[in-house]
């Protein structure tokens, strides 16, 4: 899709993304996958205008503009924007970007809202829309440009790749599974409408780094495929294989986070199998995000503590289930799963945790929005 083909002059300057959230298959991009993914009613708000000499970004939440994290954060994705290859003529130098987050996102620590993948997705598209009149720019170079703008920003440099799932969602609106290269397989009929609930934890994680642990995964993953042994086979045969030739090279901990990651892909690979077929019930599509929270927890180090309370009174108020995921720039939420009570639910909750703050959350069908 060509984004740039039908703008007119300057409506870059005055745009909105969603932020996206990810229902399942969250870490699936470890073994190659991608996930299934929704653009929500909470956008960000982006205006653009002539500046001085120098790129300047400024975030702000509710109206009010942030202080020096937040100055800190733009330096870092200044320099981002400057390490990018975007193509020949496009810069930000004179231009005085501002970004301004929902009021229901005030409680998200800094280093997580200010590194969330609709951030990069509102850099690449201003810095592409601004030629957008010589040179049109289609949704894959946007996509790209902010990924790798994402990939720089993050602690530890991470895979830019794996942000394509986000990044895409931020552009097209709706709900589907991405798959690794970005291609999109729509599924919004099989998710119950108007009935996610977002929670968001009350406190950071203690050991909050923006960023997911990886590395178990990733060296085991290493180790049993240099030996030949194919786990990702289909079906039953991957889990033979992994339990079969695992403890002559992996430890415990390492075949644990393999045997959920694989349960990971299983458990996404039946969702996708209701893509134009029987409906999912809305008590299975439970029964999978309460199943992948509870990996995430187990082998993922996801801090569920936070939201166990929660947890309990939702399924008492009449939820089907809870998805534990990291949102954002990687902040712990919850996305609760209430078709038909979602109001009902939503009180009790509110009155029963009062330094939480629940916001009904819907699924966006469209992306990026020129205002």
């Amino acid at each position: 899709m060509t984004l740039a083909t039908t703008l007119e002059s300057g409506q870059w300057q005055n745009f909105s993304i969603p932020h996206p959230f990810c229902l399942l298959g969250e870490q699936l991009h470890l073994l190659g996958m991608g996930s299934v993914q929704l653009a929500s009613n909470l956008r960000l708000q982006v205006q653009s205008a002539p500046g001085q000499q120098r790129f300047r970004l400024v975030f702000s939440v509710a109206g009010f503009e942030l202080g020096a994290a937040a100055r800190q954060a733009a330096e870092r994705w200044r320099q981002a924007v400057a390490d990018v290859p975007f193509p020949e003529a496009i810069a930000l130098a004179d231009t005085e970007l501002r970004l301004h987050f929902e009021p229901s996102l005030a409680s998200v620590p800094l280093p997580a809202l200010l590194s969330c993948p609709a951030v990069a997705a509102a850099l690449a598209v201003t810095a592409l829309g601004r030629q957008a009149q010589m040179i049109p720019f289609s949704e894959q170079q946007a996509v790209e440009c902010a990924c790798q703008l994402l990939g720089n920003v993050r602690p530890g440099g991470e895979n830019p790749r794996r942000f394509i799932a986000d990044i895409t969602m931020c552009l097209t609106g709706g709900a589907s599974y991405i798959g690794p290269e970005g291609d999109a397989v729509n599924v919004q009929r099989l998710l119950p409408p108007m009935s996610l609930i977002l929670a968001l934890a009350p406190e950071p994680a203690e050991d909050f780094k923006g960023g997911r642990r990886d590395e178990t995964a990733l060296q085991a993953l290493s180790l049993i495929l240099k030996k030949k042994h194919n786990i990702l086979q289909e079906g039953d045969a991957g889990f033979a294989e992994l339990f079969d030739t695992a403890d002559e090279m992996l430890d415990e901990r390492q075949i644990a986070v393999l045997y959920g990651l694989m349960r990971l892909r299983q458990m996404t690979e039946t969702f996708l199998e209701h893509v134009g077929g029987a409906p999912l019930d809305n008590d299975r599509l439970a029964e999978f995000c309460d199943e992948e929270s509870a990996i995430l927890t187990d082998y993922f180090d996801f801090p569920a503590r936070s939201f166990e309370d929660i947890r309990h009174k939702s399924v008492e108020a009449g939820a089907l289930g809870c998805k534990l995921t990291w949102a954002l720039g990687g902040h712990p939420a919850a996305l609760i799963i209430a078709p038909g009570r979602r109001e009902q639910v939503r009180q009790e909750l509110s009155e029963a945790f009062e330094e939480v703050r629940f916001t009904p959350l819907d699924i966006e069908p469209t992306g990026l929005k020129w205002e």
